[in-house]
């Protein structure tokens, strides 16, 4: 086994980003405004000259929009049923260049990662996928985080004339790189024209992603100014929410945090979270209430309610897991009713928590092993806990109760649990 992904990725994130604020006493201006008549200045070009392919699920069609620099290429789902209006939502994808989007768009993805927000398409949301600017063939080149902002209003823009979308409900949302442009595009949006806007883990400092992921120059203070979302939060008159796991790019929300004195704007922190687990279940809430509101009503969401959403999600989720390696069990002949030795497994970057973890899962009943530390693919060090416990399988209180117990213990002393098998 490995450690977890999530945590990894949510470490490095917390260690390259850093806090940025806004200047005290600024007077709130649009991105627009700040930005007109500026040209940026970029140090490379980058574009992706490839077509973007007709989508290969018979949901979605190819679109053209039209941007700044011509038309632009977008996947589109098509209408729920036919003869309504539907609301939509613009999703703006991760990873750099943001907006590049691929089969991950309808295809399954882990309930503990899917970047596909497709709980919205589920719920009878109209969603668009655009490129942006020098990717999927588009005109123009890369600009990281500046030009992209007018591409996804225009993508918006084009969502409003669709026959089959609801005019006055059109939404922008987007995660990780996709939602620092989300971020952006609220400093920018008429709320006229866009209802709302959501923000998955974004920066609030885009030159936090690095020179070499960067295709402007961000020690240049007025082209990183003009990319940053922080700056402009003062200026936001979209409704507009930051969501982002304790466990994700935290640093950047708490300063998001500290910059923010808009009513307009509201970031949320769901705790233990990292920068991926609450995609799922925070979209799938996001979208009910969305399809479920009358189209003059606006949508709210509070910390509580996404912390209450992703707890249940979590325990089904370990659920779920448990009763996968029973039925494994199962298969390979082990005798339920009889107790087994049951093997746990937790994780971590450094020994300390683990033994800290060890502690605490010994008062419950659990037989805590030696840490042991190993190296990864990449040669990156990680230690393993390996805990036991003899049970049996058939009584289901104590199989999920000690993954509970393991679960509980692991968020407190930050490490990862990684389930179980039997075996001595």
């Amino acid at each position: 086994m490995k450690p977890d992904r999530a945590l990894l990725v949510a470490f490095v994130v917390a260690v390259l980003s850093s806090p940025s604020s806004a200047q005290e006493g600024e007077k709130p201006v649009s991105l627009q405004d700040a930005r007109r008549d500026f040209k940026t200045r970029l140090v490379r070009t980058e574009r992706d000259k490839e077509p973007l392919p007709e989508p290969a699920d018979p949901r979605f069609s190819l679109v053209k929009y039209r941007g700044p620099l011509g038309d632009m290429a977008a996947w589109l789902s098509k209408a729920p049923e036919p003869g309504k209006k539907f609301p939509a939502i613009v999703w703006i994808t991760g990873g750099l260049p943001p907006g590049g989007i691929d089969e991950s768009a309808w295809e399954p993805a882990p309930a503990d990662n899917d970047q596909s927000a497709k709980a919205y398409r589920l719920a009878g949301i109209v969603m668009m996928y655009p490129a942006l600017r020098g990717s999927g063939g588009n005109p123009g080149a890369q600009e990281s985080f500046f030009g992209e902002v007018d591409d996804v209003l225009a993508a918006a823009e084009h969502l409003r004339g669709v026959p089959y979308v609801d005019p006055a409900q059109v939404y922008v949302g987007g995660h990780s790189t996709g939602g620092t442009l989300a971020l952006l595009v609220a400093a920018a949006a008429d709320p006229e024209r866009i209802r709302a806007v959501f923000a998955f883990g974004p920066l609030g400092n885009p030159a936090d992603y690095g020179a070499e992921s960067l295709t402007y120059d961000p020690a240049d203070e007025k082209e990183n100014r003009l990319r940053s979302p922080i700056r402009f939060l003062g200026a936001i008159r979209t409704p507009t929410f930051v969501i982002e796991g304790s466990r994700g790019n935290f640093i950047p929300l708490l300063s998001l945090k500290s910059a923010n004195k808009n009513p307009a704007v509201r970031i949320l922190e769901v705790k233990n979270a990292d920068h991926f687990q609450l995609l799922t279940p925070v979209n799938k809430l996001i979208a009910k209430k969305i399809a479920s509101k009358a189209p003059d009503s606006a949508v709210d969401l509070k910390a509580d309610e996404l912390q209450s959403v992703f707890d249940a999600h979590q325990v089904a989720q370990r659920e779920a897991g448990d009763l996968a390696t029973l039925a494994a069990m199962r298969r390979n002949g082990v005798d339920l009713a009889q107790p087994q030795p049951v093997r746990y497994f937790l994780y971590a970057d450094h020994r300390k928590p683990l033994e800290d973890a060890a502690a605490s899962a010994k008062q419950q009943g659990f037989d805590p092993g030696e840490i042991k530390e190993h190296k990864g693919e990449e040669g990156d060090v990680y230690h393993e806990l390996i805990l036991r416990k003899r049970m049996t399988l058939r009584d289901l209180d104590s199989v999920f109760g000690a993954s509970a117990a393991l679960s509980r213990i692991a968020r407190e002393k930050n490490v990862d649990y990684d389930g179980w098998e039997v075996g001595e």
